[in-house]
């Protein structure tokens, strides 16, 4: 039954393996020439071998389709992956941009669709695909293609409608518009090819910087500048020093004064003001007048009046200042507190706003609602509860204004328990201000995240729930918080491990005690080790599992103990689709991973098998019989275009990603990793919020280093990193010295990469260096 399974994997894998259809680039040595075409793994023919040279093209982007370019007497044409004709050999030139092919003959230029039908017939100086010197600028690149030569451009979109005639000097896109000159008169088309009746104006300017919308331009008549939309009318008359176009409005400046408009041509905002700005999210308008700032919705709708000193808006509320006195809005700019205070506070998420009055501290929620009176000399907002101090004494209210304690000397927050300190006993309230345990307790722990809490009661410790039940009797001279070791006691001057239930037992016996005390975080020292970083990859990870034989000058393959090809080849190629390619006499055939023949000893060339579409560039081993080192290639090297330059998929994923990956030798710390983790650890400065927690913290910082080796692009994305750990883990890599920048597989130059810098906060080493 096992070897039925087995086989029945195998056979469902090899099945999986042939699924794809594959192809190679083979070339025959015929009573005509060298002739080459596509062969499949059957030994038919994709393309007939007819042709000088077949290369693959694509056409770019970030999901590119493959095509062939084949060559035929010194001419080009282009045929599609099932090997359709598109383009006959007719071309001198050949190249590919997203949306169309671009053609040469003769030094004249012409444009096809991928389908084969002309969209400019070959008789043009330039086809522009973009900018070609300050002639033609094309945005998007996508959608229009430039034509023509220097005084005669034009421009087609990419179904070949003609957009503009190829009459002119030069041809600027401008949001979405079509600015055009000859000799000196300028005119304007919109996008779908309409000459817009723009006599009056002398200029055209969009925006792209503020991604304005289209259909909109700014027109400039008699030194003034005005908008047109997409069919010539006028929107906002030619009356303003200049206009600025934004995603949703326009801004408005007549002489040094500023306004806002809409793009439907309403003013909402007379050009009355100093400066206008916008919030993040858009909501507001915050102007200037006079020295005094004044705000209002988006549509224009007045929100408070130009009477405030400062005014500033974040995502959750408005700090409003008068008179050197301060205030508060909501998000909406509803006035919570008015501008009477010296300081006003109010931290993202809490209901509870603070301030200071006369010198004293106070607290209201975001409905007004008074929570403390401003008699305090300090006041502290925590997550569910406010702490204030009067004299040295401490009291303590939750949001709904409910007092909790008061003029208390100590407090613990403990399992959503307030633990409070009062005539030298500890007792502990919840959060609706109801006692749960009484003050009876001299001392108490700190923590009851693996246990009960420990308390001192008379001259012992026990043990306490958090109802304040006594669970572990009071008969220990000392006692800690529970970890997960469990609770460490001192009974008659000897230390021992309690469980929950009070029996004793031996810390070396505890699975997890090499844990450490964890605190309340649950990680101690011993965590575990960190995970490991990629810097690369092993070229042969992708390949079968082969053994080379060596026989009489001849090389052959074996799978463990089973013989795949005698040694009897020159020359064999291993790549990661399931054919291998040997040589023989100067003659190439295939045979599959179990040495039968695919095709036979006849081809004068055949490169490595790739499946249609899309597909990861690996490499591919060639084993010969003149070395005992394979080399290895691209699996396309020899198939591809070579000329016209076509970028391989790894560059190209080099330039979205902005770095290289596949490194011969990956960026490093001038002195080695040791180096780099002392460099770490001598320059931490422990963060100060940090040092309560009592657990060890791993931030993963990935890095860019450049060719030069210093550091860039620090970012960490782990979003449960507390953010002082990593602001000090950035403050760290940013001081670092110079790396030894990455080297690059294909020819060993120094490359910019990426790297990832491991920086260990471990509290354990941070007390013992102080």
């Amino acid at each position: 039954m096992k070897f039925l399974f087995t086989a029945l994997l195998l056979f469902l894998s090899m099945s999986f393996a042939y699924s794809q259809t594959l192809w190679s680039r083979a070339k025959i040595n015929s009573d005509d020439g060298a002739k080459y075409g596509i062969v499949l793994t059957d030994g038919s023919w994709l393309i007939e071998p007819n042709y000088d040279d077949i290369r693959t093209i694509t056409n770019g982007g970030y999901h590119p389709k493959w095509y062939f370019m084949v060559e035929e007497d010194d001419k080009y044409g282009l045929l599609d992956s099932t090997g359709k004709t598109i383009l006959a050999t007719s071309f001198d030139i050949i190249k590919l941009s997203n949306q169309f092919i671009w053609v040469d003959i003769d030094g004249k230029c012409g444009a096809y669709s991928f389908s084969g039908r002309k969209m400019l017939d070959t008789k043009y100086e330039q086809v522009i695909n973009g900018s070609y010197q300050n002639y033609v600028q094309i945005s998007p690149q996508r959608e229009y293609i430039g034509f023509g030569t220097e005084g005669h451009f034009g421009l087609v979109d990419t179904s070949g409608n003609v957009i503009v005639p190829p009459n002119y000097d030069y041809i600027i896109h401008k949001s979405g518009f079509y600015s055009v000159r000859k000799n000196g008169v300028l005119s304007l088309y919109s996008r779908f090819g309409v000459k817009l009746n723009t006599a009056q104006f002398t200029d055209f300017d969009g925006d792209h910087s503020q991604r304005s919308p289209r259909g909109y331009i700014k027109a400039k008549s008699n030194g003034k500048w005005g908008m047109i939309d997409s069919i010539g009318n006028v929107v906002l008359e030619p009356e303003y020093s200049d206009i600025y176009l934004n995603k949703s409005y326009v801004h408005l400046v007549s002489s040094h004064w500023k306004g806002i408009a809409l793009y439907s041509g309403e003013v909402i905002l007379e050009p009355i003001y100093n400066s206008i700005s916008t919030d993040e999210g858009k909501r507001f308008f915050c102007y200037l007048e006079n020295g005094k700032y004044g705000l209002s919705t988006t549509t224009g709708k007045p929100v408070l009046p130009v009477e405030y000193d400062e005014i500033r808006i974040s995502s959750y509320h408005i700090e409003i200042k008068k008179d050197g006195k301060y205030g508060i809005c909501d998000k909406d700019g509803q006035i919570i507190l008015e501008a009477e205070y010296e300081t006003v506070s109010h931290e993202y998420g809490s209901p509870i706003i603070t301030y200071i009055k006369n010198g004293k501290f106070g607290a209201v929620d975001t409905n007004a609602r008074k929570i403390a009176a401003p008699i305090y000399d300090e006041l502290r907002v925590s997550r569910n509860w406010i702490l204030a101090k009067l004299n040295g004494k401490i009291s303590g209210f939750n949001f709904n204004g409910d007092v909790l304690f008061t003029s208390v000397d100590d407090i613990r927050c403990i399992n959503d328990l307030f633990f409070y300190k009062k005539n030298d006993r500890w007792g502990a309230v919840n959060i609706e201000g109801k006692e749960v345990i009484p003050p009876l307790y001299s001392e108490i722990g700190y923590s009851m995240s693996y246990g009960p809490l420990p308390v001192k009661k008379g001259n012992k410790w026990g043990y306490i729930s958090a109802k304040g039940e006594t669970v572990i009797p009071f008969m220990y001279d000392t006692a800690n918080d529970f970890s997960r070791s469990g609770g460490r006691v001192t009974k008659n001057g000897k230390k021992i491990y309690i469980d929950e239930n009070n029996k004793p037992f031996q810390n070396d016996n505890n699975p997890f005690a090499s844990w450490g005390s964890g605190g309340g975080s649950g990680f101690g020292t011993g965590a575990g080790p960190a995970p490991a970083v990629d810097y690369g990859r092993n070229r042969l990870a992708h390949l079968p599992k082969l053994q080379v034989l060596s026989s009489n000058g001849n090389i052959g393959l074996k799978d463990k103990e089973t013989t795949i090809l005698p040694p009897e080849y020159s020359k064999i190629i291993v790549s990661q689709h399931p054919v291998l390619l040997a040589q023989k006499n100067d003659r190439w055939g295939a045979f599959d991973l179990v040495g039968k023949p695919l095709l036979e000893m006849k081809y004068a060339e055949l490169t490595p098998f790739l499946p249609f579409g899309k597909h990861r560039e690996r490499q591919c081993a060639v084993y010969s019989n003149q070395s005992t080192e394979p080399e290895f290639i691209e699996s396309s090297k020899e198939s591809k275009a070579t000329w016209p330059f076509y970028e391989t998929l790894f560059d190209k994923q080099v330039q979205r990603n902005g770095f290289y990956s596949n490194l011969h030798q990956r960026a490093r710390f001038p002195e080695g990793s040791k180096a780099m983790e002392e460099f770490i650890r001598s320059e931490m400065k422990f963060p100060r919020k940090a040092r309560k927690l009592n657990r060890i913290t791993t931030v993963y910082a990935k890095c860019i280093v450049e060719v030069d080796g210093q550091i860039s692009s620090i970012k960490v994305d782990d979003p449960t990193i507390e953010s002082y750990f990593i602001k000090e883990a950035k403050r760290i890599i940013q001081a670092m010295p110079p790396f030894h920048a990455g080297r690059y597989y294909k020819n060993n130059e120094e490359v910019r990469s990426q790297i990832t810098v491991q920086v260990i906060f471990d509290p354990t080493n941070f007390k013992k260096s102080n």
